[in-house]
């Protein structure tokens, strides 16, 4: 007696759950998938507010090294984590590049605008290349 009870809520039921997909095509010719109809652009869009104005940039210059992280200040090493290269001799990156590969994501830190100082992180967060 459970088990039809059980379909019969089921079968009922389904006519009221509906879900509409619409494939739009954008201006730069790529397909979307959406949940909202295609005359509307995207939800929340339109900006809000004026963006910021930018201030001419200074010369970018290495920080020194700061304790960022409990624990000491070591030297930039193979294996180190994230955190404990945040709280090394180098200090912080200029900028930070994250690539995604096939098994998650890999993040290059850069020293200099030369590239002489780099730190490559693995998947698993931890130093895999270090360039001086």
């Amino acid at each position: 007696m459970l088990k039809p009870l059980c379909i019969l809520t089921i079968v009922l039921a389904s006519p009221l759950v509906n879900a509409d997909i619409f494939k739009c095509t954008r201006e730069e010719g790529n397909t979307v998938y959406q949940n909202f109809p295609c005359s509307i652009d995207s939800i929340g869009s339109t900006a809000t507010a004026a963006p910021p104005k930018e201030e001419p940039a200074a010369p970018a210059v290495a920080k020194p090294p700061a304790q960022v992280a409990s624990g000491p200040i070591v030297e930039p090493r193979i294996g180190l984590t994230v955190k404990q290269m945040k709280n090394s001799t180098w200090g912080q990156p200029l900028d930070i590049v994250k690539e995604e590969v096939v098994d998650g994501w890999t993040q290059t830190w850069i020293w200099d605008k030369e590239r002489k100082r780099t730190v490559i992180f693995d998947v698993r967060g931890r130093v895999s290349e270090i360039t001086q």
